[in-house]
């Protein structure tokens, strides 16, 4: 029988608190462009540069973003 995979051991979640939380736009050269969310948390490898953000988009969806894809919003 094989294992079932436990990758949450080489990950890094940082959740991000509700008072700091902020709205970003995705910017150009995504099928994603223009939707919006609020940032609720940062992932990673535990062994590897960089990051993605965590969006909790205005369509309720959830997903993650490079975060030179991301832009804040504006008013």
């Amino acid at each position: 029988m094989k294992k079932k995979l436990d990758v949450s051991r080489f990950l890094v979640i940082n959740e991000i608190p509700s008072e700091q939380q902020r709205r970003w736009v995705v910017g150009a050269g995504d099928g994603r462009m223009g939707q919006g969310g609020v940032a609720i948390a940062t992932i990673g490898f535990k062994h590897a540069a960089g990051y993605e953000v965590v969006l909790h988009l205005d369509n309720g969806k959830q997903d993650s973003f490079n975060p030179h894809q991301l832009s804040p919003e504006l008013p």
